[in-house]
């Protein structure tokens, strides 16, 4: 066991240094002419606070023409008012609000409102952005330089949770921000990213129509790894960049959490993971192998009381690397209540991770629960609506 310690240790250090190296490295020139975007935002009615983050987009500064496309579902009436008024209130903004009934369920699918703006937007740079998502003000021009890169196929940024309002909320907030960060950053280090994290990702337009888009991916629920699968098959790369946003996710209950934790791991380990080429399943189970170490430790040092101090270097260790992170770089305060919970994830969300990547292909999905089959075509279970 204190050799597993040990291990663990190393790996909190060498994290550490891999978000030093990346954050150093040099920016590439910023271009002559900025290119034109099209900001695709697939709109859904929730609890967080949609207006103030529409508003947040309209003050994006950025040199080029950014026009901004909002989609919202016909039957969402709240959410269109919303986007109505902001339009009414900024008309020298390029403003497309776009209404579209369900493909599928109560509601229209992020794929299918996606691919309603494409239907308008002519920009050279598509950029699609979630709901809940808030981009610093200098981001658009943070991030096309990566963009405009020889050999770029898309771009994708690293996510920091903002939202503290309740213990769920404050859990994957928790999860997130420890993790997000090293774990993207180190696996980049070892390998050319063979994902695209959906929250935010931009291609050019030319790229993404050469590579087929959002083509024949009917029946999938994970868009973004295929779309990132599509961009290597031609040859080009999916690349990480420094854009560091925010996420306001609120979760009502612990058992929303759960579900969340379930489908992260449940749905890349069946649509993702056998696709990967052999040297990239390996650099994955290298870069978490660790991460069980603490529970195994914390379970070991109940009868093993010598391996305690073990325990408790590997927990500071990786608070103090959380610490570190999001005031070096996240630059967002987290509550002080909230730190204790950075020891607490430590030692059960390996658990969870588990509990995604050892289970059954069985998530709930939309209020609906439902079993993954290879490549995520999904097969309905049941009807039942879940509330959380």
């Amino acid at each position: 066991m204190r050799l597993l310690a040990l291990w663990y240790l190393l790996d909190r250090c060498w994290r550490w240094l891999m978000l030093r190296r990346f954050f150093a490295k040099p920016k590439p020139a910023e271009p002559a002419v900025w290119p034109s975007i099209d900001l695709i935002q697939p709109l859904t009615h929730g609890v967080f606070d949609l207006a103030t983050t529409l508003e947040q987009r309209l003050k994006l500064r950025y040199s080029g023409q950014l026009n901004h496309y909002w989609v919202v579902d016909r039957a969402d009436q709240a959410t269109f008012a919303i986007c109505a008024a902001l339009q009414k209130n900024n008309p020298t903004h390029a403003i497309t609000i776009l209404q579209i009934e369900p493909d599928w369920g109560r509601l229209a699918s992020k794929l299918g409102k996606m691919r309603a703006a494409l239907a308008h937007a002519q920009a050279e740079v598509v950029w699609f952005v979630d709901d809940d998502i808030t981009l610093p003000p200098d981001g658009l021009r943070q991030a096309i330089p990566y963009l405009l890169q020889s050999q770029v196929g898309a771009i994708f940024g690293l996510a920091c949770y903002t939202n503290w309002q309740n213990l769920p909320s404050a859990l994957m907030s928790n999860f997130v921000n420890a993790n997000a960060l090293p774990s993207y950053v180190g696996l980049a280090a070892l390998t050319e990213p063979y994902t695209i994290t959906g929250h935010q990702f931009a291609l050019q337009r030319s790229v993404f129509e050469q590579i087929g888009g959002f083509e024949a991916m009917d029946g999938r629920i994970d868009d973004d790894h295929e779309l990132a699968r599509r961009v290597q098959a031609h040859g080009l790369r999916n690349l990480q960049t420094p854009l560091i946003y925010t996420v306001d996710n609120y979760f009502a209950t612990l058992k929303a959490y759960g579900l969340q934790m379930e489908r992260w791991f449940t749905i890349p380990r069946v649509s993702m993971l056998p696709e990967l080429k052999q040297r990239d399943k390996f650099v994955t189970g290298l870069t978490s192998v660790a991460q069980p170490i603490p529970p195994l430790l914390a379970l070991a040092s109940l009868p093993n009381p010598k391996l305690r101090p073990w325990l408790l270097a590997c927990l500071a260790a990786q608070l103090s690397l959380h610490v570190w992170q999001m005031r070096r770089y996240c630059q967002q305060a987290t509550p002080w209540w909230a730190w204790p919970l950075s020891i607490l994830g430590t030692l059960l969300d390996p658990l969870l991770m588990l509990w995604g990547l050892l289970g059954d292909d069985t998530i709930v999905w939309r209020g609906e629960r439902m079993r993954l089959r290879h490549l995520a075509a999904a097969q309905w279970l049941g009807k039942e609506q879940n509330h959380d």
